[in-house]
């Protein structure tokens, strides 16, 4: 947080600070699979990959690879890209079984908000 860092921590509000959980509701204008035996039942629904692409998107690795690489970055051989469509191949062959509902429903949408001092 920018308080701990003594060259930030005067510009900052630690007293506004907020923390907010978001729902999938919250996340999702649409409906999506929210149970783990629906999430197995379809593993290659678009919204599962959809949750997939979104939690990859935000990983601090993958935002330093896309910075290594921006000619890369969004196209089809980015590193998310190339995941999601190995996996789905993997899945489509059976060679693979993935708790994807294990893995999303686990997963949690946090919402920090800093306020300038």
């Amino acid at each position: 947080m920018p308080w701990e860092d003594a060259s930030t921590a005067p510009f900052f509000d630690r007293a506004s600070f907020l923390r907010r959980e978001l729902s999938r509701k919250d996340l999702s204008p649409t409906p999506v699979p929210t149970t783990a035996a629906a999430i197995a039942a379809d593993p290659l629904a678009p919204q599962v990959w959809q949750r997939v692409l979104n939690m990859l998107n935000t990983m601090d690795a993958v935002t330093r690879w896309r910075e290594a690489h921006p000619d890369l970055a969004g196209t089809e051989r980015d590193c998310v890209t190339m995941l999601v469509e190995d996996t789905k191949e993997a899945l489509r062959e059976g060679n693979t079984k993935i708790d994807f509902g294990r893995l999303l429903l686990g997963m949690k949408t946090v919402l920090l908000l800093v306020k300038r001092s």
